[in-house]
């Protein structure tokens, strides 16, 4: 995913609302708000607001969430490995270079986030 820069106060606004959601709803409630509330759409451009799973803040709040998760016990130990792999892979240059997020990409973080969902309402 190319690089995306803040250049009007709206966006700056609307990264720092992610942040704060992020930073306040308590797990497991964070991953069912990723999951839920950011939409599948891939547009054809390249986006700098809104609620997509596309974006680059999207998926720095799913990578860190993921590893707090499994630092802190939300994130059942089973799935260590798979998400070890998960966050190399979407933090890996290979990642970053890619013009925009695939439809594959979105699937692959939805379904490790309903497994990871499914598991902890057993």
């Amino acid at each position: 995913m190319p690089h995306q820069s803040v250049s009007e106060p709206s966006q700056l606004i609307s990264l720092l609302n992610i942040f704060v959601i992020i930073l306040t709803i308590m797990p497991p409630e964070r991953f069912q708000w990723l999951k839920d509330e950011f939409s599948d759409e891939i547009p054809d451009k390249v986006l700098h607001d809104g609620d997509f799973k596309v974006r680059r803040i999207w998926w720095q709040g799913l990578v860190s969430n993921l590893e707090r998760g499994l630092d802190n016990g939300v994130v059942p130990e089973e799935f260590r490995p798979e998400v070890k792999r998960f966050v190399e892979h979407y933090t890996s240059k290979e990642f970053h270079n890619q013009p925009l997020t695939t439809e594959a990409d979105i699937k692959r973080a939805n379904g490790l986030l309903d497994r990871i969902l499914v598991k902890r309402q057993d």
